[in-house]
């Protein structure tokens, strides 16, 4: 039985099948296929390694090797486009359709895996962006109280029954400062790596 209809029988649709490397990128890129089963040895220009590279620069999918070759500088040059499996021949039918199964779940898994970092990317900068507003928030107010207290202290309008608490309210205003200053400088390191003035 060929590999179209082994294929075929699991339940697989094949797309096409091409032994020359142009047509062989041309179809793939065209169809779209969840996996690519490419042999080295191809007809054309290029061989299956590099028309996977071609392909690969185009669009995102896995692609596994079928060959009969297993040199080091075949292996090597294979190696180069991190293929999802890389099976000599003859191969056996269960040894093919578990990697296929592997290779198609191995990148679900990396595209869900795309997917939670993109939404971790999303919350961080929407935390910094949130992180940054508040310390704007809090500074403003602090600065008002700031200057109120010490045109105070400066006036000499604190009464002796009040000092303590004058005292408190000025331990308290530094360190809400500190805290907002900590904030813009976590900011400013996670943003740039540096802290900015």
């Amino acid at each position: 039985m060929g590999l179209r209809r082994k294929l075929e029988a699991h339940g697989y649709t094949v797309v096409g099948h091409e032994t020359y490397a142009e047509k062989a990128i041309d179809r793939v890129v065209q169809a779209q296929p969840d996996l690519v089963l490419m042999d080295i040895m191809l007809k054309g220009e290029m061989n299956g390694v590099q028309a996977s590279k071609e392909i690969l620069s185009k669009i995102r999918l896995p692609i596994v090797f079928l060959t009969a070759y297993s040199d080091n500088k075949t292996f090597s040059e294979a190696k180069e486009i991190s293929p999802y499996a890389y099976i000599l021949k003859p191969y056996s039918e269960r040894e093919l359709l578990c990697n296929i199964e592997i290779a198609l779940h191995k990148f679900e898994l990396e595209l869900q895996l795309d997917q939670k970092s993109e939404a971790l990317e999303k919350s961080l900068k929407d935390y910094k962006d949130l992180m940054h507003v508040a310390a704007h928030d809090l500074k403003v107010p602090l600065t008002t109280l700031n200057g109120l207290v010490y045109l105070l202290e400066e006036e000499g309008s604190i009464k002796p029954e009040g000092e303590e608490h004058f005292k408190h309210l000025k331990k308290v205003l530094d360190t809400s400062f500190n805290v907002v200053r900590s904030l813009n400088e976590d900011l400013a390191i996670k943003r740039g790596g540096k802290k900015h003035e």
